[in-house]
């Protein structure tokens, strides 16, 4: 071989090693990610921000199911129960999921009862939960990793009760409208009975149970003991530029591609084509998309959901220091296409009100996010504790206005205390 074609081949070989290089150089800007967002993607594909193409495919929310309370009913008539207290009430559920799960995913057909026959219920053995807000069947079920069709998957609960009926279990609930159903189903009462019990009375009961109250909600639970809470410290938090990029690409943006500047007020914008992302100095963002995204197939509720909750978990749910994020209801526009997602803040099993809305709002039409409003907001629980009415006087409360006691931590930007309200 000629010194002449020696050379031409090395420099064939270096011009390939400069072409590799380059291309690696090139991956690890995002160049190519800005390209692909400029690219048609086919029926088949998902860009960052949409659900997965099939219900239950885009990965669930840690914890998704937080109960609020929780109540252990012994067949002897005891009860263990457990009111805005994180570690007793996850604890309790996490002992029930495969239960509730097993007679979600085999329930029958809904039957109405009244409410003095679910109390009735409750005198039986079995499990109680109530929740921060209504939550829909289907979408429990799907967290709960079983799928649930048919009248009853359409109803959203506020609290419900897993009971003891013979040889099988029965699922009993109570609405958001206040109507009363139970649905027979396929899963044995043998395991949820000798579950419940492992658990020692101790003293928690129903408000229908105490002759004390006569009026308000009969199923307000009441837990045993002196009612305290952590002294908790807000602030608000801006987020760094590693979770705005996350952000990014949840909702579909290309950090590499949209334009950014910063106004006067030193919010700073970034654009692209078709959408704006809003990331004020308070630490709220608001992002929008001009553009509606096509149908590109069936995106099912827990899909839907469970992508918008993955977004604000990555974002103001590891900046949120000893609070998480908690289910705060659904919304539907009137052609049913687009479902808002609510998330409030809780800190130790209480949730918390912002002075400006939730936590996050997240609109979502075919998988893919249309708009969100995020409040990043950060908690820290002090060793300090705060001694609060006791559940008995809030419910004597709560009654004479024929309501629920809640409680909440209000945050109103300055301070933020722990109190019970009515609403």
């Amino acid at each position: 071989m000629n010194k002449e074609k020696k050379a031409s081949l090395l420099r064939q070989g270096a011009i390939v090693v400069l072409l590799i290089t380059a291309s690696l150089l090139l991956g690890e800007t995002g160049y190519f990610d800005g390209l692909r967002e400029l690219l048609p993607i086919s029926a088949s594909e998902s860009r960052p921000g949409e659900a997965a193409p099939q219900n239950g495919q885009t990965q669930k929310p840690t914890d998704a199911v937080r109960p609020l309370t929780a109540v252990v009913c012994g067949s002897g008539g005891g009860r263990y129960g457990a009111a805005y207290h994180d570690e007793t009430t996850m604890a309790v559920f996490r002992r029930f999921s495969a239960d509730l799960g097993e007679a979600l995913g085999s329930a029958g057909a809904p039957v109405g009862i009244t409410e003095a026959e679910f109390c009735s219920r409750l005198r039986g053995s079995g499990v109680f939960f109530g929740f921060h807000c209504a939550q829909p069947l289907e979408l429990l079920s799907g967290w709960l990793g079983t799928e649930m069709s048919g009248e009853a998957a359409g109803h959203r609960v506020q609290l419900l009760f897993l009971c003891a009926a013979g040889e099988q279990t029965e699922l009993c609930y109570r609405t958001e409208t206040g109507e009363f159903f139970a649905c027979a189903t396929a899963a044995p009462a043998a395991g949820l009975s000798g579950r419940t019990e492992e658990y020692l009375p101790d003293g928690s009961c129903f408000a229908f149970e105490c002759g004390k109250l006569s009026a308000g909600d009969a199923l307000t639970v009441i837990p045993a003991g002196q009612a305290t809470a952590a002294v908790v410290k807000s602030a608000a938090v801006n987020p760094g530029e590693a979770d705005i990029e996350e952000l990014m690409r949840g909702v579909g943006m290309n950090s590499y591609v949209a334009n950014s500047y910063t106004e006067a007020d030193g919010t700073t914008v970034y654009v692209d084509e078709t959408a704006t992302l809003r990331v004020r100095a308070d630490g709220s963002i608001a992002f929008r998309r001009t553009a509606l995204p096509v149908n590109m197939g069936h995106v099912g509720l827990t899909g839907n959901v469970n992508s918008a909750w993955q977004i604000a978990e990555r974002c103001i749910g590891k900046n949120c220091g000893d609070a998480v994020l908690l289910f705060a209801g659904l919304g539907f526009d009137s052609t049913q296409d687009n479902c808002t997602v609510y998330l409030d803040y809780a800190v130790n099993g209480i949730p918390v009100r912002l002075a400006s809305g939730h936590a996050a709002e997240i609109v979502v039409r075919f998988g893919s996010v249309v708009q969100l409003r995020l409040n990043c907001r950060t908690y820290t629980a002090t060793e300090e504790t705060k001694t609060l009415l006791p559940m008995l006087q809030a419910a004597a409360i709560a009654a004479q206005r024929d309501a629920e006691p809640k409680l909440i931590y209000a945050d109103r930007s300055d301070a933020t205390d722990c109190i019970w309200v009515t609403d």
